[in-house]
């Protein structure tokens, strides 16, 4: 583990080099490090001619001559380095690491088979399995054949820096139409899983080559998921790979690739929500349903048998019923996250990924076949048009587990289940011929969701997890999305509907990067700097809040919102002074706003100028005299004012209060201290201690050291206050 350890910590070194553009550094540490390895030989010598290359650059450049392919030669020699830093990793931990990744790497390296040995191997179980090569839906799936994909997928999966031909192979299979499209989708499947561990511009190019080939629409989406992912995964890697970067930008120029381009990126965008949304489900949404008590519910039914026309009218007192037990508002908003795409079966099917099914990596990905022998025992006996649409609203690793589960239930409870399935399905279709139907590109969509699905299931519930790179453990940010605006041609339309999902859905961190990189592209929309703001306000940055608040003002001086934003962002940086005229300037049209008032009270407070403060405090404790906020402010104030009795008096009342907390009794306290009055603030400090956290001495020692210049300014001697701590600790010994 510590040789594992050491070599990533090397690895990041490395990769820090190569992307801070330390070529000849890089260069000397990787050869080192590749001589070790006499299965990386060609790596090497690619190496030593990219260098050469490099060298001849350097004294090009050097010399005073201009390039204008400069930019390309530096990126492509950085794509070499990188590679190669990528190669040397896997053969270092491919020794003896125990992850999955490398152990089945290992095996295969030891057993020396090749994908040809794979494929053929699986060509002739498929042939005996299906000695007529009938329709799609009617073929079988032996339990050899599914040993046999789980074969190949593991060879692909692991087969990242094989020999060229390898990579040719693969990619005939995936275009030959004798092969089935189950095992074509396991290959995808294996080619993205794969490229999550280290990029590979093979893989990529097959995955783009399938998605601009292939007819079936299940791969088509698959294979678009896959570039769309990788590249955000990888987003300095395609600037390095002038082919692949020049078939992309060729690709994308098509308006409806681009349509499809901004569906894929914005649910791979929206999966970052999913572990929000499943915690929602877990913590609040499914409680809050097994909160509905036995009384409401035959309350409820009670209500349905003494109404005669229960069938046909929704009784009121239901309604009112599940508003009262916070029912409707749960059910309403998974209504609204499906509406969204959100992915909300992730909680239900989480529950049941535990079957010896899911040990395989590759049975994740499986596409679901009706003559799978896996299956063939299930007590599961529906047509062929249930189970087709339920493929229309699970993804392929959910519609395994559902079937899995069912055969574990008992009879009625499963026959029940389906019922309700049936009725789901049969309202959906009712849904959809009462619309204007389904096109090809919402199908397409619909598959791109799905095949996310069962990569973000993959990743977050395999037992062994931990041993995988997880590409939705972090959002995608403007750093992913900045390099891939010429690649992929994001538009700034892409960038704001990114930074509006974000926003909405409280990433404010990522909402105001995304949003800076679209004003980039399109400045001068004052909402979006107006959101820019806000976000770097909730992430409490606030001068960079201030600094964006202040280009709304530009375009927008009398905007009443914007001022507001701008006193507390002022005030929260440390700006009183500024904040104050913001404050007074929002309280020419609100003069009677208790929030207003309070708030510039304690600029003047943060100012010295106590006297001042006085009048907004005395204002609104006029306007909410049931608040505690105004009276402790103008406690305070008089106090440093030097109006010790009317503080004294103040604080009286404050510390009686069936609301007062332990700050009322400490500045109680401070006021009886600087009046001279020491057995009273000792009474008052004492209760301070007893309803501190912490309620020991010490408590008393850190708050006087957190006040000591206010009690500078009250003219309290260290002595006193040390007299005063002493003086609680002899009362407590006796």
């Amino acid at each position: 583990m510590a040789n594992q350890t050491q070599a990533s910590q090397i690895y990041s070194q490395i990769n820090q080099l190569i992307n801070s553009s330390r070529f000849g550094e890089a260069f000397i540490m990787l050869k080192n490090r590749i001589n070790r390895f006499p299965t990386l030989n060609k790596e090497l010598q690619k190496l030593q001619a990219s260098e050469s290359t490099y060298r001849y650059l350097v004294d090009y450049i050097i010399s005073g001559f201009h390039d204008s392919g400069r930019d390309d030669m530096i990126e492509q020699i950085r794509d070499t380095l990188l590679r190669a830093n990528d190669l040397l990793l896997r053969e270092e931990k491919q020794t003896d690491s125990s992850d999955l990744y490398y152990s089945t790497r290992r095996l295969e390296t030891m057993r020396q088979n090749s994908f040809k040995y794979h494929l053929d191997n699986f060509l002739h179980v498929f042939e005996e399995d299906n000695p007529e090569k009938t329709s799609p839906e009617s073929l079988k799936i032996s339990r050899l054949q599914t040993s046999r994909i789980n074969d190949i997928f593991d060879y692909v999966w692991t087969m990242s820096g094989a020999d060229t031909s390898e990579y040719e192979n693969l990619a005939d299979a995936l275009n030959d139409p004798v092969l089935p499209e189950y095992l074509k989708l396991s290959l995808i499947s294996a080619i993205i899983l794969g490229s999550t561990e280290f990029f590979d511009a093979y893989f990529f190019d097959i995955l783009l080559t399938q998605y601009e080939k292939a007819e079936s629409l299940k791969i088509k989406a698959k294979a678009i998921t896959g570039v769309l992912l990788i590249s955000l995964l990888y987003p300095g890697r395609l600037k390095g790979n002038i082919n692949l970067r020049s078939r992309l930008m060729l690709t994308v120029n098509d308006p409806e690739i681009q349509k499809i381009i901004r569906d894929v990126l914005l649910s791979i965008i929206r999966t970052y929500d999913t572990q929000r949304i499943d915690n929602k489900m877990r913590n609040e949404v499914l409680p809050g349903l097994m909160k509905i008590s036995p009384d409401i519910i035959d309350k409820m039914r009670n209500l349905a048998s003494d109404s005669e026309n229960f069938l046909s009218d929704a009784n009121p007192d239901w309604e009112e019923m599940l508003e009262e037990s916070g029912v409707k508002d749960r059910l309403q908003e998974i209504n609204d996250l499906q509406l969204e795409g959100a992915d909300v079966m992730v909680t239900a099917f989480s529950q049941l990924k535990s079957y010896p099914f899911f040990d395989k990596v590759f049975a994740w990905f499986f596409p679901f076949m009706p003559g799978n022998e896996e299956f063939a025992s299930l007590s599961l006996k529906q047509d062929n048009d249930f189970i087709d649409h339920l493929t229309t609203i699970m993804c392929d690793s959910d519609l395994h587990s559902f079937l899995l589960s069912i055969n574990v239930m008992p009879k009625e409870k499963a026959s029940q289940m389906i019922k309700n399935l049936e009725w789901q399905i049969t309202q959906a279709k009712e849904a959809m011929t009462n619309s204007i139907g389904e096109t090809e590109a919402d199908l397409l969509s619909k598959r791109i969701r799905q095949s996310l699905q069962d990569l973000y299931r993959f990743f977050k519930f395999f037992k062994k997890k931990g041993e995988f790179k997880d590409p939705f453990a972090e959002p995608f940010t403007s750093i992913h999305l900045k390099p891939l605006i010429s690649t992929l041609g994001i538009t700034p339309e892409d960038l704001r509907l990114v930074g509006e999902f974000y926003f909405k859905k409280n990433y404010f961190e990522e909402a105001a990067g995304v949003f800076k990189l679209y004003d980039s592209l399109q400045p001068d929309d004052l909402s979006v700097w107006q959101k820019i703001g806000y976000s770097f306000d909730r992430i409490r940055n606030f001068p960079e809040a201030v600094e964006w608040y202040k280009k709304a003002e530009l375009i927008d001086p009398e905007n009443d919102w914007l001022t507001k934003k701008l006193a507390v962002a002022l005030k929260n940086s440390g700006n009183s002074g500024d904040a104050l005229e913001y404050y007074s300037k929002a309280l020419e049209n609100e003069p009677e706003n208790y929030h207003l008032l309070i708030s510039a009270a304690q600029c003047y407070l943060d100012l010295n100028q106590p006297d001042k403060a006085l009048q907004y405090f005395y204002h609104a404790h006029y306007l909410k005299p049931e608040k505690l906020s105004p009276l402790r402010g103008i406690a305070w104030a008089e106090l440093l004012s030097g109006n010790f009795d009317k503080a004294d008096s103040i604080y009286e009342k404050l510390t009686i209060s069936e609301k007062s907390d332990k700050n009322d009794f400490l500045n109680a306290g401070h006021c009886s201290l600087a009046r001279g009055d020491f057995k009273k603030a000792v009474d008052y400090y004492k209760s301070f201690i007893e309803i501190s956290e912490s309620p020991e001495i010490k408590s008393l020692v850190l708050a006087f050291r957190d006040d000591n210049e206010a009690m500078k300014k009250l003219h309290i001697k260290t002595e006193d206050m040390r007299l005063i701590i002493d003086k609680i600790r002899y009362d407590s010994l006796s």
